[in-house]
């Protein structure tokens, strides 16, 4: 990894400082998200720099918050204001995660975009104005608060699923999450954090108003990722069978990839709706791949879950009989795929969807 690359990657995404042209295709490219901080720096000073500018000046107030409200949104290139507007658009539809989803994708901008877009430069602008003439203290949050935010964000991006598995989030974490080098991300807010407190103890208001909207961004994004999913559970949102729908959701992965854990904790079934044995009829069918002989792709169409370990790598059996058993084996996964309202794989305790 070069970190010099890394860091043009992250201001050729993220801001509109130009940048030498790069290789987008290097290593590099997964490591963006840790150099996003470096961002919030440039556009930190460029406040400072107007601010000073305005106060030599003595330039209104008014025209002072104007800029400064603009500012950011120059220095980024508006990327993270038409974020905002679309989220805004697809939170506010209450339709369904596919239909929001085509929503953030859709470059139109609608009116739940605009009205929010409108009123937070005017609550940013009406901050701006009751800003006092700038001190050592002002200077150091100005640089601080867009880092401490961009810490938050970048954890954020490296810690949570990807809703649609594909985009920009995507392209710069290589469609990876929770590594482990993500919390460093996290003790630079909290170092931001601090070093606000030195500067006056009253800015820590400022850090606690960002790690509860964190954690609501948190909530809010789980809940919206795994929503259908958990919609797929009968007795939880009147779906299943008796709803006329297949609500089968297929969870495949390799020896100790996290399988269980997912279906635990991501689908919510307790230990004891797990089973290997068919005749149980537990909402979760686990083992596909080891029982003998394969029940018939019906019977697998009225269960919750079915999770199967991966047969398609490794080694080639040398035996007739172990090859048709994979053969076997494989040819009903695609069937329940195919049939599946949802399909998982998961790989290092990462669970990646398919469909």
């Amino acid at each position: 990894m070069n970190i010099l690359r890394t860091v043009g990657m992250a201001f050729a995404l993220y801001s509109r400082i130009p940048m030498p042209r790069l290789d987008w295709e290097s290593e590099s490219r997964k490591y963006t998200l840790y150099a996003f901080p470096l961002v919030g720096i440039a556009v930190g000073i460029c406040e400072i720099l107007w601010l000073w500018m305005a106060q030599a000046l003595d330039l209104h107030i008014a025209l002072t918050g104007a800029v400064l409200t603009a500012l950011p949104i120059w220095v980024t290139g508006g990327i993270h204001l038409d974020g905002f507007c679309d989220v805004c658009d697809a939170r506010a539809s209450h339709q369904s995660r596919e239909r929001k989803l085509e929503i953030l994708k859709d470059s139109n901008v609608g009116a739940f975009a605009v009205i929010h877009c409108v009123l937070l430069l005017l609550v940013t602008f009406g901050f701006w104005c009751q800003l006092e003439p700038a001190d050592s203290e002002v200077w150091g949050a100005l640089v601080l608060l867009p880092v401490f935010s961009r810490c938050l964000s970048a954890f954020g991006a490296l810690s949570l699923p990807n809703a649609r598995g594909s985009g920009m989030l995507a392209s710069v974490t290589g469609g990876e999450r929770r590594r482990p080098g993500r919390w460093g991300l996290l003790l630079g807010s909290l170092l931001c954090a601090a070093a606000l407190a030195a500067l006056e103890p009253w800015l820590l208001l400022a850090a606690g108003a960002g790690y509860l909207s964190f954690i609501y961004y948190v909530r809010t994004a789980k809940r919206e990722v795994f929503a259908a999913v958990r919609a797929l559970i009968p007795g939880r949102s009147g779906a299943g069978p008796a709803a006329g729908g297949v609500t089968l959701i297929l969870v495949v992965g390799g020896l100790g990839a996290g399988k269980r854990k997912f279906i635990r904790e991501e689908l919510g079934y307790a230990p004891e709706q797990l089973s290997s044995v068919p005749e149980e009829g537990t909402p979760v069918l686990w083992g596909l791949e080891a029982l003998d002989p394969l029940p018939p792709l019906e019977d697998l169409l009225s269960r919750e879950v079915v999770a199967c370990r991966e047969v398609g790598c490794g080694v080639v059996p040398l035996a007739r009989a172990d090859r048709d058993r994979r053969e076997a084996v494989g040819r009903l996964c695609c069937d329940l795929a195919a049939r599946a309202e949802a399909v998982y794989r998961v790989n290092c305790g990462i669970a990646m969807q398919l469909k």
